[in-house]
């Protein structure tokens, strides 16, 4: 009985509310493949990318979507499967779903999955479609990519022109991460169909359609979540290639592994590497959800994703990640048969209108069952031998959130000079939760990109300003626009619970020579950037054969020079060791009242980095107060006049608090440095602030007994100099 009325709610809802999954594309979806349609951001194609924009409509406080709600709703309204051109539509987009992908997609959101409807008032039109073109499985014959090179090993590299060019074949919904390319439309469709818990067989399910083919067997096996993922790929692949000697896992290359904008094939393939580890990856993913979802309640879509592809693992058991699939993914293939479901979920998609390369009977998809299982599981443990437990270069977490502002020369070309933004954003982790970067026009002083914790927003600012890139460096103009950015940002970092952030700019010169003016002002700037923020770290990236940056990176102690390299990788690596070296400060000098008060979130096995500068001893003393709340222990270290770390452990509700004239005595200058470590975790970080669910808040207050002496004189008196230069 309990099914009989699933089913009829079923039947119902697919023809009342849902109707029959049409191959068109939505209203929605129609202006991203509008003629002309350009996505000026273009942002790389990554993980990174995919997380933030699925974390801002979570944060959106007008959505209400949680995990099963938020999957179901981008797989009904953002994600479509399968989409090709279609020259004999009649419309002016000449689009709609007629690839194979698209028969699974449709299984899933109309018979395994309850539609939610995606109301999008948070992303923009440009946003959107990119996530749908991250989202969405598609290879499409008519898209070929004339400039491609062909060359495919990883990494490959290569600029805008090839001399070497034939047509590769383009696939959409892929990203790089990591541990390999990925199709997280696979863990869109795993995680919604988990969540879904839906109780139905095959024989069951065939009920609703009209069933044509009779000579098909049936069996009463459960539907599992094999059949929306892996299942579903292989059934797909042996109705494509009807073939005991399948071909699949077609391993692609990058356009350029430093900036991933598009993923090219050596062939026209049904199941390419990436689809096989997002297949592996959501299937892993979606045996889990459930479990992890009784545990947090509040679990949101991008954390999971975020735990998943880090070298952290999820919260709730770290050996499930990403570099991790191989063990993980063996344990589970033990309980399923694999063979049926791909047999069975075969003969839905004919059913439901797929049309395989001939005319199968029963006994010929048992034998193409087999055989795909078998290739199967050969190919995906190649595959996962050649990703499981690399280290990655830039998946280190950051000590300290940077607030990074990069002055950009004509170091390199604005391809090149992308490159490198691409790999630096993402190895210091701009995010919600981590760094901002902003970019300056070293010739103009105007910003490229504003200060901003959105890597999409940061190459929306790119790509709006491509046709005027700098051809030289003025230094002092550029330096004026970063001055006047922190006096802006200064009274809104007095709110009560902002994030203790390190303060940096980069400076690129191509030779390292300016102009004598320039020098002369570009010095009295930075001066004044010091007086008031002397906690702020310039790295000056350059030759600099004529010694002025060296010798301008001697005055202060925090300064350094970096060799201008034309090995992209090798720079950012550098330039990341230095940067995650500088710690976050703890004083906002010049918030015009008793006390400052800070908050962050600790995670475990990552040191969390904080300073009080001696310039500021100098001007003031200070008493720290550190609160641990109820999220787990914290072990707390401080140094100061002595190198040698002084330690204590931070129960839980409990407080210590530090003097600044106990740790620098009057008579000696030195900087005060905390260092805080989280050594147990309750689980339970479960609001928004929280990037995980085992991080640990601490509260951070810091106390005068009178408002900062001479701050807000001092930052008049700098404003007026800098107007006057």
């Amino acid at each position: 009985m309990k099914f009989l009325i699933f089913l009829v709610v079923l039947v119902c809802f697919d023809e009342n509310v849902k109707g029959e999954i049409s191959t068109t594309l939505p209203e929605l979806l129609r202006r991203c493949y509008e003629s002309g349609y350009n996505n000026v951001a273009n942002p790389p194609l990554s993980i990174p990318v995919l997380i933030e924009l699925i974390r801002k409509i979570e944060m959106d406080s007008k959505n209400t979507f949680n995990l099963r709600l938020l999957s179901s709703a981008l797989l009904h309204g953002v994600q479509l499967d399968g989409i090709r051109k279609q020259n004999a539509i009649k419309d002016y987009i000449q689009y709609a779903a007629t690839g194979p992908q698209f028969y699974k997609y449709k299984l899933v959101t109309q018979y395994l999955t309850s539609m939610t409807e995606f109301y999008n008032d948070t992303l923009s039109t440009d946003e959107l479609c990119f996530l749908h073109k991250m989202i969405s499985n598609s290879i499409d014959p008519t898209e070929v990519d004339p400039t491609c090179s062909f060359q495919a090993t990883m990494p490959l590299e290569f600029h805008e022109s090839s001399d070497t060019t034939i047509n590769c074949q383009y696939k959409m919904g892929t990203v790089k991460s990591n541990w390999g390319p990925i199709s997280p439309g696979q863990l869109i469709i795993g995680i919604a169909s988990a969540m879904e818990q839906s109780d139905v067989s095959f024989q069951q399910l065939r009920k609703v359609f009209l069933f044509k083919m009779k000579t098909l067997g049936s069996t009463s096996d459960k539907i599992s979540l094999w059949s929306s993922t892996i299942a579903g790929d292989l059934a797909m692949v042996i109705l494509s290639q009807m073939s005991l000697n399948l071909e699949i896992g077609d391993e692609g290359f990058w356009n350029d592994t430093a900036l991933p904008r598009r993923y090219y094939l050596n062939s026209v393939a049904n199941l390419t590497e990436g689809d096989i580890l997002g297949g592996i990856d959501a299937t892993i993913i979606a045996l889990n959800i459930q479990k992890w979802v009784k545990q947090i309640n509040s679990l949101r879509l991008s954390q999971v994703i975020d735990m998943y592809y880090s070298t952290r693992g999820v919260t709730f058991d770290n050996t499930i990640h990403s570099g991790n699939r191989a063990s993980t993914i063996n344990f589970l293939r033990q309980s399923v048969n694999l063979e049926n479901q791909v047999l069975e979920t075969a003969k839905l998609l004919i059913q439901m209108g797929f049309q395989p390369n001939g005319s199968p009977n029963e006994d010929d998809l048992v034998k193409l069952a087999q055989a795909a299982v078998e290739t199967f599981t050969k190919k995906s443990d190649d595959i996962l031998r050649k990703y499981d437990n690399i280290e990655p270069i830039t998946n280190n977490e950051v000590k300290s959130a940077v607030e990074l502002i990069v002055i950009l020369d004509n170091s390199y070309d604005s391809y090149t000079s992308q490159r490198f933004l691409s790999m630096l954003s993402e190895s210091l982790q701009i995010s919600y939760y981590g760094s901002q970067m902003g970019i300056i026009n070293g010739e103009t002083g105007s910003w490229i990109s504003n200060v901003t914790t959105e890597i999409y927003g940061l190459f929306q600012g790119i790509g709006e300003n491509l046709y005027k890139w700098p051809s030289r460096l003025d230094l002092n103009k550029s330096l004026k626009t970063a001055i006047r950015f922190y006096q802006n940002k200064t009274n809104a970092n007095c709110t009560a619970g902002a994030k203790p952030m390190a303060k940096s700019i980069i400076i690129l010169s191509k030779d390292g020579r300016i102009t004598d003016v320039d020098k002369s002002e570009a010095q009295f700037s930075i001066k004044a950037i010091k007086d008031a923020y002397p906690e702020c770290n310039l790295i000056y990236v350059t030759p600099d054969e004529n010694g002025f940056f060296r010798e301008l990176s001697t005055i202060y102690k925090n300064d350094s020079v970096v060799d201008l390299s034309s090995d992209i990788s090798a720079l950012v690596n550098e330039l990341f060791n230095k940067l995650n070296n500088v710690p976050a400060s703890i004083v906002n000098f010049y918030c015009n009242q008793i006390s400052v008060r800070f908050e962050d979130f600790i995670t475990p096995a990552v040191e969390s980095f904080y300073e009080i500068h001696e310039e500021y001893i100098k001007r003031r003393q200070f008493v720290t107060k550190f609160t641990n709340y109820d999220l787990g222990s914290l072990h707390i270290c401080y140094t100061g006049s002595s190198p040698v770390k002084t330690c204590r452990s931070l129960k839980l509700d409990e407080e210590v608090v530090y003097s600044s004239s106990d740790i620098c005595p009057e008579d000696t200058s030195c900087n005060i440095h905390f260092f805080l470590y989280a050594n147990s975790s309750t689980n339970k970080c479960t609001g928004n602030e929280c990037r995980y669910p085992d991080q640990v808040r601490v509260g951070i207050s810091m106390y005068s007994g009178a408002a900062w002496k001479g701050a807000i004189m001092l930052l008049v008196i700098i404003s007026t100099i800098i107007n006057i230069i």
